[in-house]
């Protein structure tokens, strides 16, 4: 009609001058498929991964031995998972197990996130171990739960975790979180069992208003914070078997054991 713009010859509107946006993410985990797709990429391809709400497990660990994803080759720096999901894999594996792994923590920490990811691993074979999430950075509200036959943990060596829980199951040591550093409002459980030893956190560094129980069902001792350093304002998250605190401290050397008191952290 008269007065109506030719859209065609339109340089605003013109489909060369279209500015195009980019997918916000390069997988979308929907079936136990798409997840197996996420667990055996190498080629650097999947940097931002999206985990819709169901349970998903893994038909097989990626090409990595002993590991279920490995970031670095897939490339993954985000990964975001919606409420009610869960990433799950059971097998046997003749060494130590790791769901999301790094070999070596990032360099630039600022360029990696995981909110709400939700690992079950565990690992039959005699002897050996399971760890969640392992040299992870930047995660919130994500939860790990590691069943080794020999050690279980949730958290390996990751840094900065906020509002994170972590369980750990194993006949000889179990691990809520395991070398960890930098965490708040984080809650570690570990159960041994058999001759088992259970640890809410172990030799993590720098924790504040965490909570951490300890417990072992045969004969082995229970503590929710063991060697632990940088503690502020921490407690229990219920009756650890043998104490709440052992070898942990408010400050960075062993002056000022963990204890509800000022120069104890207020560590009740």
């Amino acid at each position: 009609t008269s007065g109506s713009p030719n859209i065609g010859n339109n340089p605003t509107t013109s489909p060369a001058n279209w500015v195009q946006i980019p997918k916000l993410y390069d997988l979308v985990i929907d079936s136990n498929a798409a997840l197996d797709t996420w667990c055996q990429c190498v080629d650097g391809s999947l940097k931002r991964v999206y985990i819709k709400a169901g349970a998903w497990t893994a038909g097989a660990l990626s090409p990595t031995a002993g590991v279920l994803v490995n970031l670095g080759a897939a490339g993954t720096v985000y990964v975001f998972a919606e409420k009610g999901s869960s990433i799950n894999y059971s097998g046997s594996y003749n060494g130590d197990m790791r769901g999301l792994y790094h070999a070596t923590a990032p360099t630039d920490m600022s360029v990696e996130q995981f909110s709400g990811v939700n690992i079950n691993l565990t690992n039959t074979y005699s002897g050996q171990n399971a760890r969640c999430f392992y040299k992870c950075t930047n995660l919130t509200l994500c939860t790990g739960t590691g069943t080794g036959n020999s050690t279980g943990i949730g958290f390996s060596d990751c840094t900065n975790l906020t509002s994170c829980t972590g369980t750990g199951l194993g006949s000889s040591n179990a691990h809520g979180f395991y070398g960890c550093t930098t965490m708040i409002f984080c809650k570690g459980t570990g159960t041994g069992s058999s001759t088992g030893n259970g640890y809410g956190f172990f030799n993590n560094i720098g924790m504040i208003m965490c909570s951490g129980q300890g417990l072992a069902t045969g004969s082995g001792v229970g503590y929710g914070y063991q060697g632990c350093t940088k503690m502020q304002q921490n407690k229990a998250s219920g009756a650890s078997k043998t104490a709440t605190y052992n070898t942990s401290y408010a400050d960075s050397g062993s002056g000022n054991a963990a204890a509800d008191t000022s120069a104890g952290g207020y560590n009740s």
